[in-house]
């Protein structure tokens, strides 16, 4: 069976590294089920958030879109609307719920789920980076960085690689999609109490039913 899935993100980070992310995460949970990334809605994140919702309403409309066909063709699956964007400078326990009750208001039917990166996508990698060492130019070993949610995980990246390689750079998309892959997600979730509510949102998804065959009588 098959767990399809609709995101709604912010960046170009995200479109680029997230599919995998949430492939390694499916993986280490142990679900049977086949996860799929139908799409990704892309949205400014100051739109999404905004109060009039008109940009989040936009987005979730989308995504049904996307949806719709896949579960049509695939009775007894399930399925995820999963808002992920940057908490940034915001509370993602305050921003997080608000966002999601504004989402449920608009199509309450959905398997929906709001996670906020405290404070950016890139503050997950460095939450499992141990395991990050030499990987495109980032030193080897990797210094410890404590209180990940609070730091700015893109700027310490860029440092990290300019400690090597003084003209190196961080490259979002690039560099996010090949640390995604070697990065530990056990240590992610207990580094960062946001991974850690992604994961849990996943582990939620309930089990997809196979489809009971119709019983015939002579």
């Amino acid at each position: 069976m098959i767990v399809f899935i609709v995101a709604i993100v912010e960046g170009h980070t995200e479109t680029a590294a997230l599919e995998r992310l949430l492939q390694k995460i499916w993986s280490q949970l142990g679900r049977p089920e086949r996860l799929q990334i139908v799409d990704f809605v892309r949205a400014a994140r100051s739109k999404l958030v905004h109060l009039n919702a008109v940009a989040l309403t936009e987005a979730i409309q989308k995504a049904v879109i996307q949806l719709a066909p896949h579960l049509r063709r695939n009775p007894g699956c399930q399925s995820l609307l999963l808002i992920d964007i940057d908490a940034d400078k915001d509370c993602p326990a305050k921003l997080g719920p608000k966002l999601f009750q504004v989402a449920k208001v608009i199509r309450s039917d959905l398997n929906i789920a709001c996670v906020l990166a405290n404070r950016e996508f890139e503050n997950w990698i460095v939450a499992g980076a141990s395991t990050l060492g030499g990987v495109l130019g980032l030193p080897d070993p990797i210094p410890v960085q404590f209180d990940v949610e609070v730091m700015k995980g893109s700027s310490w990246l860029d440092q990290q690689l300019r400690s090597v390689t003084a003209n190196s750079k961080y490259k979002k998309a690039d560099h996010a999609l090949e640390f995604v892959k070697e990065m530990d997600i056990h240590e992610a979730r207990t580094n960062s109490k946001s991974f850690d509510r992604l994961c849990k949102k996943l582990e939620q998804i309930p089990q997809a039913q196979v489809p009971k065959e119709s019983e015939t009588t002579d």
